[in-house]
């Protein structure tokens, strides 16, 4: 099905192996309360944060647990994707007024958990990184295997694009969309990075599977540049070739004083990246400057240290002169061992933090 990617397997393997700076903790989809990185507790020390007013908006959807969200400018809408709920909602959200009632947009078939949600706005594509996981309501047949689905802004589905069965266990967790329309989607448990053009119908390896241990979100930087996080070895530069695959892999530089594990969610504006941090305690949205070439963060601030009793932030984007970072129920209390959801458990509406930038 896929298309090789040998040059960058070895290579992303050795960058992230070698570049790890202590324990692991394991991806937030596999085993619930794991321990973080006990070097992330400091992540960023010599760094306070500013004083900024966020908004902060409570969307109306209990039982949910929205990860990803996008912006419809159109529409005025915010897509918010469901790992229980297995659907996408949407809910108009005004620059000066609180959220409506939400509203299902749209939900994959077969019914599986949503995660990252993109707008290409251009083809009036959404597309949602989805995949077949026990922690979705409705249990799926087939564990293990994930997708991209793609929809129209009115919510018809459109097409599926899905990993074909194989041994490994696939989790599409956030996507990216460039502006020919390919899709970049991170394949967290697998460990690699999947692409499609808008008419494909197979998915095309970046970066072969088994070459990150916990790969999170992704930015585009320029045509031939993607930025990644990882779990355990921070940010990473993939360099791509002409046909979109990744032939280089560098660890991004950082500050001495800045600890870039356990980062999920990115977004990129300029030089500018947004990084979600919930594998810090306490977890935290972080800005750093990066280098004309993005091999270097040159300069990071912390911008906020979310209130933990709305949970855990995962996922960023931007809309206007803000950051909105979704903030949902933590996941060890969501979830059992099995990572199914507990049925004496009350899932918290999930909250939009709306961070000025």
């Amino acid at each position: 099905m896929h298309a090789a990617a040998p040059r960058i397997a070895a290579l992303v393997s050795l960058f992230v192996l070698a570049c790890e700076r202590g324990p692991e903790r394991a991806p937030r989809t596999s085993t619930p309360g794991t321990t973080p990185p006990t070097s992330a507790t400091g992540a960023a020390a010599s760094i306070e944060p500013r004083a900024i007013a966020v908004r902060r908006e409570v969307i109306a959807l209990p039982g949910f647990f929205a990860e990803g969200l996008a912006w419809d400018p159109a529409r005025a809408e915010v897509l918010l994707g469901g790992i229980v709920d297995q659907s996408i909602a949407a809910v108009s959200i005004g620059q000066a007024t609180p959220g409506g009632e939400p509203r299902r947009f749209a939900a994959p078939d077969p019914a599986w958990s949503v995660f990252g949600v993109d707008i290409d706005v251009e083809r009036g594509l959404v597309w949602a990184a989805c995949a077949a996981v026990p922690q979705g309501r409705a249990l799926p047949a087939e564990l293990g295997r994930a997708g991209l689905f793609a929809f129209t802004q009115g919510g018809t589905p459109v097409k599926a694009i899905l990993t074909e069965p194989d041994a490994a266990s696939h989790l599409f967790g956030d996507l990216e969309i460039a502006s020919d329309g390919t899709v970049f989607v991170t394949d967290t448990l697998a460990g690699g990075v999947f692409a499609a053009a808008p008419d494909a119908k197979t998915l095309r390896v970046v970066v072969t599977p088994g070459s990150f241990r916990s790969i999170q979100g992704l930015a585009l930087f320029d045509a031939t540049t993607l930025v990644v996080a990882d779990y355990s070895a921070g940010l990473v530069r993939l360099g791509l070739d002409a046909s979109g695959v990744a032939e280089s892999a560098i660890v991004i530089e950082r500050p001495t004083a800045v600890d870039l594990r356990g980062i999920d969610g990115i977004a990129l504006r300029g030089r500018e990246l947004a990084a979600v941090q919930n594998g810090a305690s306490p977890p935290q949205v972080l800005r750093l400057t990066l280098s004309d070439d993005a091999r270097k963060v040159v300069a990071a601030e912390v911008l906020l240290v979310p209130d933990p009793k709305d949970g855990e932030p995962t996922l960023a984007t931007f809309v206007g002169d803000e950051l909105w970072v979704t903030q949902t129920d933590r996941w060890d209390r969501v979830f059992d061992p099995k990572g199914r959801p507990r049925a004496d458990v009350e899932i918290a509406a999930p909250v939009i933090l709306r961070i000025p930038w």
